[in-house]
């Protein structure tokens, strides 16, 4: 399977992978294993706000999705060949949710589903969603990934 051409068949393109918007790297790998740094929405988008408040779990969703495709983005710039990807070990999904949101999992489905429509079965992966109070720059959802190449 090809990744970039499966991004390509549904009519996705990868963004310039972000940079890192403090003092962090972008990713650091250890032996066979990449650890990304957690990736917003597209910093040149406004994207802002609580799910739950100022944004449904739908909205939520497509964020995630959003974000999904940013840390594509940032593992290409990683490992150069998307298909040089082993495994999607772990996800770190975290939202920016009103105190009274229940739905975190069905927001990091947006990302955890794209992984799998691109990469297939070694995109499964462990996660963790979970709520925030605050985001930096309020930003709705981000998310943190481990990969295996």
């Amino acid at each position: 399977m090809d990744p970039e051409k499966k991004l390509k068949d549904l009519g996705l393109k990868l963004p310039n992978p972000p940079n890192p918007v403090a003092n962090y790297v972008p990713y650091v790998q250890t032996n066979n294993l990449i650890f990304l740094s957690g990736c917003g929405p597209a910093k040149d988008t406004k994207i802002q706000g609580k799910i739950g408040k100022d944004l449904n779990t739908e909205e939520g969703y497509k964020i995630a999705k959003l974000v999904g495709l940013n840390l594509i983005a940032r593992l290409k710039d990683s490992i150069g060949d998307l298909k040089n990807l082993k495994e999607i070990i772990k996800l770190l999904t975290m939202v920016n949710a009103s105190y009274d949101f229940k739905n975190h999992s069905k927001v990091a489905n947006g990302c955890s589903d794209l992984l799998v429509e691109v990469f297939g079965e070694k995109a499964k992966h462990t996660r963790s969603a979970i709520g925030l109070n605050s985001l930096p720059n309020n930003i709705p959802v981000e998310i943190e990934m481990i990969v295996k190449i």
